[in-house]
C-alpha cells in the first residue's frame, strides 16, 4: 500500500518506520525533512531494530499524490489542521481516504469540502501507542502499546466497517 503521512512529530516518525519495516512504500511529509534520515530507528521494550527505508520530502503534493497515495494518516497538532485542510483540498480525489490520528471533534468541519468531494474521513478514538522521539529524525521509542481494539469514527458512516479490521 502506497501511504502518506503528513506530519514529522512523534507519531508520524514512529508511523513511517513501522508502516515501511511492513513493506508499504511510505512518503513522510516534514516541514523539517533535512533532518530525517530515510529509515528510523525504533526502540521498543527490550529490542531495537531500524526500519526499512522510506521518503522524506517537504512537499505536500509530492507527498498526498493521487497517483501514487492509497492511504493519508494526518497526525499533525490540532492547532495545524485548519492549514492542512486548505493545502491539501486541490489535491484530493473523490475515494481519497484520510485517517486522524487521533481523531478529534470538528475535523468534519476542517475537512467538509474534502468529504463533499468524496474523500473518506476516518478517525482513531486514540493514537495506539505512546510514541516519543529520541534523536529527531532519527529514533523513536514506542511503549504502551495497546493490545486491545481501537474505536474508529467515519465519514460516511458505512465506511466504518469497510477499514476496521474485526473484532475477534
Amino acid at each position: 500500500m502506497n501511504i502518506a503521512i503528513i506530519g514529522g512529530g512523534n507519531l508520524g516518525t514512529a508511523l513511517a518506520g513501522e508502516f515501511a519495516t511492513k513493506g508499504h512504500n511510505v512518503v513522510l511529509y516534514s516541514s523539517k525533512a533535512r533532518i530525517f534520515s530515510h529509515q528510523i530507528t525504533i526502540v521498543e521494550d527490550d529490542r531495537q531494530y531500524l526500519s526499512l527505508p522510506f521518503t522524506v520530502t517537504e512537499d505536500l503534493e509530492y507527498a498526498v499524490s493521487r497517483k501514487r497515495t492509497q492511504l493519508i494518516i494526518i497526525t499533525v497538532p490540532a492547532s495545524g489542521l485548519n492549514t492542512v485542510a486548505h493545502r491539501m483540498f486541490p489535491l484530493i480525489q473523490p475515494g481519497c481516504v484520510i485517517l486522524f490520528m487521533p481523531g478529534i471533534g470538528g475535523i468534519e468541519y476542517m475537512f467538509s469540502e474534502h468529504i463533499q468531494r468524496g474523500a473518506v474521513v476516518l478517525g482513531l478514538q486514540r493514537i495506539p501507542a505512546v510514541y516519543r522521539i529520541i534523536e529527531p529524525g532519527h529514533s523513536v521509542r514506542v511503549s504502551g502499546r495497546r493490545k486491545n481494539s481501537l474505536f474508529l469514527g467515519a465519514i460516511p458512516s458505512k465506511s466504518a466497517c469497510e477499514y476496521a479490521p474485526p473484532i475477534v
